[in-house]
């Protein structure tokens, strides 16, 4: 009796298993002989799949290296380049580095090893590489030179190589021309130039705003000030209220697409303030939230027609000589920021706050991105940017202007 049921247990099992119905306790011995004929198809027609998979991953794996030999481009990682059985054996003419102004020197030596001649596409100007912290401090402590740790090979080379061996894309067709010109100044000296096409473009929140690059100050609100994370980080919601509020305008007008709108903070807390504020807009699922708001890394190489910073930092209780804004000092991200956009950008911060930092120790010192910020201001004098505060947006945003 023993044995019986243990049978049947063994078969219940099998079954569940395969995805046939479990005979019932009391199933007669022609049911569990039917099941057992089953179950010996459906393992065998497993087993044989398994098989044929095996057999295909195999053949692919040879049709890849006959597809790998005449073809005439192959995309591959840096590291995977040189790391994969599949291009051991293959010899490439030239090869051609995109963001190599972020790419370490023992990454970007990887592709420039196996081939006779390297094209590398960058801007230096932009996100710099990561170090590892904890690498710097050990090599510093070692006597050991860290300036390509957190410089890139690309931004050293380009500084250093012949002119003829270099050459800078000077023309730019993404963001608006103001907006480049702002950059232009600040980074490339003056030579960077925007297609024609790209000037004078319509707001898209004309209820908020007739320019297309809008600074939205929260200066003289008593509610201003930021709020620090014991495990770090910070967050300001007075900021994150009014981004929330003019995105909720701009679905309700149909102003712009959802998928077409993009919040970069420059602090993950900042990040999750926001997105739970906007993600209770009933007509934007998780999905689109979290696309919509993400950090400025995970913007890098993107672009939407709208794009929303917020600086977050506030603290008046910060003398201007002491370190007031901490990473955001360093301007390149700021440039990605900025060049994320393809027609409106809305900046939201203190910026009296802002303006007034004047720590400088550094190529990254707080006293030039300072001036940054004095830059957009003047754009403002000039007409090719408006600025109001957080109240007049409020009061745009219900019609009451």
């Amino acid at each position: 009796m023993y044995g019986m049921q243990a049978e049947r247990y063994e078969c219940a099992q099998k079954c569940a298993k395969a995805g046939i119905d479990v005979p019932a306790p009391e199933a007669s011995e022609a049911v569990l002989a039917g099941l057992r004929e089953k179950l010996s198809d459906r393992t065998y027609l497993i087993a044989a799949l398994k098989d044929w998979q095996n057999e295909m991953n195999s053949a692919n794996e040879a049709l890849g290296e006959i597809i790998l030999e005449s073809v005439d481009v192959v995309g591959a990682t840096c590291i995977g380049v040189n790391s994969q059985k599949k291009f051991a054996n293959i010899k490439f003419d030239v090869s051609i580095i995109d963001e190599a102004g972020q790419i370490q020197i023992h990454n970007v030596l990887v592709p420039m090893s196996v081939s006779p001649k390297c094209i590398m596409l960058g801007d230096h100007k932009q996100i710099p590489p990561m170090a590892d912290e904890k690498l710097v401090e050990q090599c510093k402590k070692n006597s050991v030179d860290t300036e390509l740790l957190s410089k890139s090979l690309f931004e050293k080379m380009y500084n250093e190589i012949p002119e003829a061996n270099r050459v800078f894309l000077d023309t730019q067709y993404r963001m608006p021309g103001e907006m480049a010109d702002i950059l232009s100044a600040a980074f490339y000296d003056g030579k960077y130039k925007s297609f024609k096409g790209k000037r004078g473009l319509d707001s898209l929140a004309p209820w908020l705003t007739k320019k297309t690059l809008l600074l939205v100050d929260t200066s003289k609100e008593p509610d201003r000030r930021e709020t620090q994370l014991k495990e770090g980080g910070f967050y300001n919601t007075l900021e994150a209220k009014t981004i929330s509020e003019i995105i909720n305008a701009l679905l309700l007008h149909g102003d712009v697409s959802p998928k077409e709108i993009g919040v970069i903070p420059p602090y993950k807390a900042q990040v999750r303030t926001i997105a739970g504020l906007v993600g209770k807009n009933e007509s934007l699922d998780e999905t689109t939230v979290n696309e919509m708001v993400r950090t400025l890394d995970s913007f890098q190489g993107q672009e939407r027609d709208l794009i929303f910073y917020s600086f977050t930092r506030s603290d008046s209780s910060r003398r201007k000589d002491q370190g007031r804004i901490g990473f955001m000092k360093e301007l390149r991200r700021l440039n990605v920021a900025i060049s994320r956009c393809k027609h409106m950008m809305i900046l939201v911060g203190d910026y009296e706050y802002l303006c007034n930092c004047e720590k400088d120790v550094g190529e990254a010192s707080e006293k030039k991105f300072s001036e940054f910020i004095k830059m957009m201001l003047a754009a403002v004098d000039k007409g090719s940017a408006e600025k109001i505060s957080i109240r007049e947006a409020g009061r745009r945003i219900r019609g009451e202007a």
